[in-house]
């Protein structure tokens, strides 16, 4: 059975690299970037072995919510997985209103999201 890679995108890079390392123990393929920019570059350069993206909502340079309009405008039902840290309700109601299949709060059960990519 093929492993599912998983997408983390936050300008974080501590965070990032702990959820990664949890998740490779849990059996997935990871691919790392740092900000919406590099996340949105990965996917339009023809990238189709991501499974799932768990992307930050409030980054520099590129915004979470803006990163996701442009995924799903070039993989059309891509699983995207919100995470903040932060109470941005006007983010957080966009998010889901452009197709955001979950919203996490940081921190969050990292069990809770096994079980929303499984």
């Amino acid at each position: 059975m093929k492993k599912k890679k998983i997408l983390i995108v936050d300008d974080d890079r501590f965070l990032t690299e702990s959820i990664s390392d949890i998740l490779k123990l849990k059996g997935y393929d990871i691919e790392m970037a740092y900000d919406g920019i590099e996340a949105v570059g990965m996917m339009s350069s023809g990238r189709d072995d991501i499974d799932c993206i768990l992307m930050d909502i409030k980054m520099p340079e590129m915004d979470g919510v803006t990163a996701l309009k442009k995924i799903l405008a070039l993989k059309p039902g891509m699983d995207i997985i919100m995470m903040t840290g932060y109470s941005i309700d006007e983010l957080i109601d966009e998010a889901w209103a452009n197709g955001a299949r979950e919203v996490l709060n940081k921190p969050f059960d990292i069990e809770r999201f096994v079980e929303l990519i499984g």
